[in-house]
């Protein structure tokens, strides 16, 4: 049983893996073992005793009668290079059988270290593989934010167009009302202008001219201006004297 195991235990452990490792199957590992191993013993014993029997048949071929076989001096007894030259073919066998082994554990740790590899290769390109996903999204990320980066300048560019046009517009009422100030100034100067109404669609005022000195102040009649307007910016003019 010690040489069952000495044996299994020369074997890979991945083809073991594959046999299963149930307590039967070892059993059933264990007598194929034995019943090699007397069948081996058995065909050795075997041997031998066929490479007898077919030495005597050869002498017994060779003689031409019984007597012979009685008169016939026994042959010599064979030296010991045969039985030598087997110990040193069962020496050398054992010797590679040992190199055998050697090697089989050699190959056995460098196969365990190709298995350690190729796990850290596979942790390896996992890793990879996360960090080309992480950059692809990284990618699309930014892609998004250059493509809202454009459109904020696009939108940028329309709002610069647009301030810059009520910009003009905002230049344009501004020279009116200068001028509508002027125009009020020197109207004050000549008239007084009193408030008279005023809401959301309608502005009435009264224009009373100022008093010259050659002329009386009943010959100056005052005015009555109304403007009113609508939604659509339409603005109406109305005057009238305020004497009836």
């Amino acid at each position: 049983m010690a040489d069952v195991q000495a044996v299994v235990q020369l074997c890979d452990p991945s083809l073991l893996d594959l046999c299963g490792d149930s307590e039967s199957d070892c059993s059933e590992a264990a007598r194929m073992v034995l019943h090699l191993t007397d069948s081996r013993r058995v065909q050795k014993i075997l041997g031998r005793q066929l490479f007898v029997l077919d030495s005597m048949m050869s002498l017994l071929e060779g003689l031409e009668s019984a007597q012979q076989l009685m008169t016939q001096p026994c042959p010599p007894q064979p030296d010991g290079r045969a039985r030598r030259r087997w110990k040193a073919l069962k020496a050398e066998n054992r010797l590679v059988v040992e190199e055998t082994e050697t090697l089989l554990t050699s190959l056995q740790d460098r196969s365990q270290q190709i298995q350690d590899r190729r796990h850290t290769l596979t942790q390896l390109v996992q890793q990879l593989d996360s960090k080309k996903q992480q950059s692809k999204q990284l990618e699309e990320s930014l892609q998004k934010a250059q493509n809202a980066l454009q459109s904020c300048d696009h939108q940028l560019t329309q709002l610069k167009a647009e301030s810059e046009v009520v910009l003009g517009q905002l230049m344009v009422w501004q020279r009116i009302r200068d001028e509508l100030q002027a125009y009020v100034s020197a109207a004050q100067d000549i008239m007084q202008i009193t408030l008279l109404s005023f809401n959301q669609s309608e502005l009435c005022v009264e224009l009373r001219p100022r008093p010259c000195s050659h002329l009386s102040s009943n010959e100056l009649e005052p005015l009555r201006l109304s403007v009113t307007w609508s939604h659509d910016d339409r603005f109406t003019l109305q005057v009238r004297s305020s004497i009836t």
